[in-house]
């Protein structure tokens, strides 16, 4: 269904972090908010070996002269992640700080669960936000962009919810790509994933729940699903029917969930 959806900035009620002033040049005023992404355009910087965007403050205003100590101060912060993960013990070398004095893991943990479990075959390598509130820690989020997931006929490496990742394609592997594959070699940084998963498929993201879920929004969409198939007829429902997408997306999470559950219990982790 075509929605109408809000960006993905500062604010309230949308990223709730501390606006970043050109004042703010100094200690803890130096250290947030902002918000930055991983995205289809030319990066706009690179830091911790990923060319990255700004999204706050807007790469115009981050090209301003005197942001250079802003420009710094979060390029110099994602390179210390970087050498964290990239040690033995997991410790930047420079700074003395572990990975987890960097990044805020539960929400690291929570980004690459929601986007595992809808098969995101995007994930992580666009549309991949983070942000950093003042004083705080890298967290990755918010989730962004889900076009190309749960068993979209669309895109082939979407449609089969019985595996991590299609074989000999792009597709994003949750476990490998860029600064998670380091992450998943850290053994309390697996230990918390699998605990995490286990903890919402047993409760928030249950095939209960979220079919409960969807029966709530296919009830709360009710006659626009007709006038959407109408509009957007380039697009047709299956069996000229929604309650038939409604389904393939019940059936794809529940098969989806029995898979992870027998992921999860053969981890050697």
């Amino acid at each position: 269904m075509y929605v109408v959806l809000e960006k993905i900035k500062l604010g309230a009620e949308r990223v709730a972090i501390a606006k970043l002033k050109q004042k703010d040049l100094m200690g803890a005023e130096l250290s947030g908010g902002y918000i930055i992404r991983v995205d289809h355009g030319p990066p706009d910087f690179r830091a911790g070996g990923q060319g990255l965007e700004y999204v706050y403050p807007q790469a115009r205003v981050m090209r301003d002269p005197v942001r250079a100590p802003q420009r710094e101060y979060l390029s110099n912060y994602i390179d210390g992640f970087r050498r964290a993960i990239d040690t033995d013990d997991f410790r930047d070398p420079d700074t003395g700080l572990r990975y987890d004095q960097y990044i805020d893991v539960d929400a690291w943990i929570d980004h690459n669960i929601l986007n595992a479990i809808a098969k995101n075959v995007d994930a992580f390598r666009f549309s991949a936000y983070y942000h950093k509130q003042k004083e705080g820690l890298l967290a990755a989020g918010p989730i962004w962009d889900f076009d190309r997931s749960l068993g979209t006929p669309y895109d082939a490496r979407a449609r089969d919810a019985r595996e991590w990742k299609q074989a000999d394609t792009d597709g994003t592997d949750y476990f490998k790509w860029g600064w998670w594959g380091r992450l998943f070699e850290i053994p309390e940084f697996r230990l918390r994933y699998r605990s995490r998963f286990w903890e919402v498929l047993d409760g928030p993201l249950s095939v209960a729940r979220l079919h409960a879920m969807i029966d709530e929004m296919a009830l709360e969409i009710g006659p626009a699903a007709a006038r959407n198939f109408e509009r957007w007829s380039s697009h047709p429902p299956r069996n000229d029917s929604h309650a038939a997408e409604v389904l393939l997306l019940k059936e794809f999470l529940s098969d989806r969930i029995e898979f992870i559950r027998g992921e999860l219990t053969l981890m050697p982790y």
